[in-house]
């Protein structure tokens, strides 16, 4: 019994753990045991991702939020509150991850906004 628990790498204890648990069970059975509990996991992953959307106060969800600043604070404060990720918030409320992710790549134009000021002030009548 020895030589073959330093073979496996595992402790005497495990071993016996192991014997008694599934003892008597086919390798093929094995397989089947470790698939269920792989698709168990997946459909709890699935549940708890459905199951967020009735986390988000009802309310709100169904206002239309209309500016992309707003629809951004908005993916914020569920990814905040309900401790999600930024795609979770999104899929939840309805709000495409372009929107939140989008930044702007216009040069900003701080000369020509001052020349408009300044000629505003100047010609008032126009």
């Amino acid at each position: 019994m020895l030589e073959v628990c330093r073979r496996l790498g595992v402790t005497e204890t495990t071993f016996y753990r192991w014997r008694k648990k599934y003892h008597g069970v086919s390798s093929v059975e094995l397989r089947k045991l470790k698939l269920l509990r792989d698709e168990n996991r997946k459909l709890k992953q699935l549940v708890a991702e459905l199951s967020l959307d009735k986390q988000i106060p009802a309310g709100v969800r169904g206002e239309t939020i209309l500016g992309p600043r707003a629809r951004r604070a908005w993916v914020a404060w569920v990814a905040a509150a309900l401790r999600v990720s930024t795609r979770q918030a999104c899929r939840a409320t309805g709000v495409a991850r372009s929107t939140v992710t989008y930044r702007a790549r216009r040069p900003a134009q701080d000369a020509l906004r001052r020349r408009l000021r300044d000629l505003a002030q100047t010609r008032v009548s126009y």
